[in-house]
């Protein structure tokens, strides 16, 4: 690779500019290829990654598994989970490799990022080889919000004629997942991409304080108001987000993970018990009757006992209404790939971010396939999340409905966090290092104000958590990813037949999306 032979020079033209070279291929003239030791990074462990990815996974979503093996059915649900983990992997490891394909905007020596707009650029000095070709200029390509200059000086037997490539930065404080998508796309492209992320936290935020509120409406602790237990759960979730880095939250999110356990085992036992008294009482039918009637009328009895008992789902039920609100609630269940690079910040060691990943999501898929099919034997009725079916009353009941909330107390912060760094970084035009704590503040507790607000106004957990697994999460996982990457492949020149499988994943997003949104949709509007 080019960029591996190259050597990186800062210098300064004037105050408001950021200039750095380096050499290369022509052939590579707009690829600049950059390690991933050299993203900001944080204090987080290989360890602490996984807990903080695998309790972002394992959240309050967990409570819709049952319904999402009754929808899909018990093949697609255990062959699915799986393949959607990989899927998820995948999409993180093309997020990654984008950052190689992309213009390193800080100096080696002394770290300092470029103001932004049009008067942070990057020059790249770039040899053109062999010399003798030297009158045949290079192809360039043009795209919004980078600007190609080129020039050449004579060429002689001992010099080569140089190419100069001016990158215009993106504006200060942009995240990194916004400043890729700026190199591959421009300015549009980094508006987009920042209103698909921001539009996908508040659904999911939304999503979980649907949940939190329902929890809370059958215990002690309710206002008995909507509103005022929505504005609570906003004080309480919003203060949680006011750190640095998602790293700080490892201890929290450790704490998150049994507490989810722990509910999920009580769940099991009330299941378990009703289980055991239902097979309890259709027995107790069937003897009854063979007491007053004779054999043969009593085994047609027991047969239409036991024909009129929920049985299981092997296929998807309602068909494509099934399958979609099985990929809805399965895909809300995973969303690593948007927060690809805030997982990577955090880390003392960035680039052992696709094995973390790896190893988180395998955890989860496992831990999904029995919470999932494991509630749904014991709830083959399920219509909804599963805390419905505990009883109203009972202080046990009590206890696990305020455990699951103090779950999305510390799950939200790790949501609520990012999208407060995408606003906080436009408001101040600053670095997320450099972000004053009172906007910090400020902003993320707004942020949570907003989203318990929508939520009054969109109740429905397992609805809305479906709409935004297919339309959000979905998009910003399976789609954004490859679209990003095959871009910044073709604009470094870097073609070859491995992009076949890129494609395909690209395709498969983009019908996986919009196909199971619109069911979702018509299912909503329908009912």
């Amino acid at each position: 690779m080019a960029g591996e032979a190259s050597s990186l020079l800062s210098s300064s033209t004037s105050p408001q500019q950021s200039l750095v070279t380096a050499t290369t291929d022509a052939q590579d003239v707009l690829h600049i290829h950059t390690t991933l030791d050299a993203v900001h990074h944080g204090s987080a462990s290989f360890k602490d990654t996984i807990i903080n990815e695998v309790k972002t996974c394992m959240g309050t979503g967990c409570l819709a598994l049952p319904y999402a093996a009754k929808a899909g059915g018990i093949v697609l649900h255990v062959s699915g989970l799986f393949a959607i983990g990989l899927w998820n992997i995948y999409a993180v490891d093309r997020l990654c490799q984008c950052l190689t394909l992309i213009p390193k905007e800080h100096s080696e020596e002394n770290g300092e990022s470029g103001d932004g707009g049009e008067a942070s650029q990057m020059a790249l000095e770039l040899p053109q080889s062999p010399p003798q070709c030297h009158h045949r200029p290079a192809s360039l390509p043009r795209y919004d919000g980078v600007t190609l200059l080129q020039h050449s000086q004579l060429a002689t037997d001992k010099e080569a004629t140089k190419q100069t490539i001016v990158y215009q930065y993106p504006p200060r404080g942009t995240s990194t997942y916004s400043r890729v998508a700026w190199y591959a796309f421009g300015p549009l492209g980094l508006l987009a991409l920042d209103l698909m992320m921001g539009a996908l936290f508040i659904g999911v935020v939304v999503a979980f304080v649907d949940a939190t509120r329902g929890f809370l409406r059958d215990t002690p602790v309710t206002s008995g108001s909507d509103m005022l237990d929505a504005l609570a759960i906003a004080f309480i979730i919003g203060p949680l987000s006011i750190v640095p880095d998602i790293g700080y939250l490892s201890r929290a999110s450790a704490m998150g993970l049994f507490v989810l356990f722990a509910s999920f085992a009580v769940i099991a036992i009330y299941g378990w018990m009703e289980y055991y008294e239902t097979n309890n009482a259709h027995y107790q039918d069937v003897a009854s009757y063979n007491l007053q009637n004779d054999n043969d009328n009593s085994r047609n009895v027991q047969s239409n006992i036991i024909a009129s008992r929920a049985t299981l789902n092997w296929l998807p039920e309602h068909g494509m209404d099934g399958v979609s609100q099985w990929f809805g609630c399965v895909v809300f269940g995973y969303g690593i790939a948007p927060l690809t690079y805030n997982f990577q910040e955090s880390m003392a060691e960035p680039n052992q971010m696709v094995r973390a990943s790896t190893a988180a999501l395998l955890i989860v898929a496992g831990s999904y396939v029995v919470l999932g099919l494991g509630l749904y034997a014991l709830f083959p009725d399920i219509n909804g999340d599963v805390l419905r079916t505990l009883p109203s009353s009972g202080w046990l009941p009590v206890v696990v409905r305020l455990s699951m909330a103090a779950v999305v107390f510390v799950t939200a912060p790790l949501l609520i966090l990012p999208c407060g760094q995408l606003v906080e970084g436009k408001l101040a035009h600053r670095s997320v290092d450099e972000i004053p704590h009172s906007i910090r503040a400020l902003v993320r507790i707004g942020i949570a104000i907003a989203c318990v607000s929508i939520s009054v106004l969109i109740p429905g957990f397992v609805s809305v958590l479906s709409l935004v697994g297919c339309a959000s999460v979905a998009a910003m996982g399976f789609v954004v990813p490859p679209l990003l990457y095959l871009r910044l492949r073709y604009q470094s020149k870097l073609l070859s037949w491995d992009l076949a499988f890129d494609i395909l994943m690209l395709v498969w997003g983009l019908a996986a999306t919009g196909c199971t949104s619109f069911h979702i949709l018509v299912t909503i509007v329908t009912s």
